[in-house]
């Protein structure tokens, strides 16, 4: 918590985990060093591999590829070809969720990175 570190007079929103929202309780936890940073992103990736399980199960495509992979492998295509011919991609709603997930799986681990970099940098 913040008042377990006296010489912190500032803390950054990209820093806190929140741990539980009950009424009239929340918990905190400030993300101030690597191995915190880790866990946190640790347990999004595991939410988005779970959410990943859940919608696409463990079907196997005729490629033997997972779903889905196959959505993102179908979605980007589509994408690309719209985009050659100047048009929106028609994508079905599984690809959609697909790219949605796939673009936050990535977007946590930059933050991960970025937060990481940022505290070596500080040390």
């Amino acid at each position: 918590m913040i008042g377990e570190n006296p010489s912190r007079d500032h803390v950054d929103d990209s820093e806190i985990r929140i741990l539980s929202e009950e009424p009239n309780n929340v918990e905190v936890k400030i993300l101030d060093n690597e191995k915190d940073i880790n866990a946190h992103y640790d347990e999004l990736k595991r939410e988005a591999e779970a959410e990943i399980e859940k919608l696409f199960g463990a079907e196997v495509d005729d490629n033997s590829e997972n779903t889905f992979v196959a959505y993102i492998r179908n979605a980007n295509e589509k994408i690309n070809g719209a985009e050659a011919l100047g048009r929106e991609p028609n994508l079905s709603p599984k690809e959609k969720q697909a790219i949605l997930i796939r673009d936050k799986i990535a977007k946590n681990e930059r933050e991960r990175r970025d937060k990481i970099k940022a505290l070596k940098s500080k040390q």
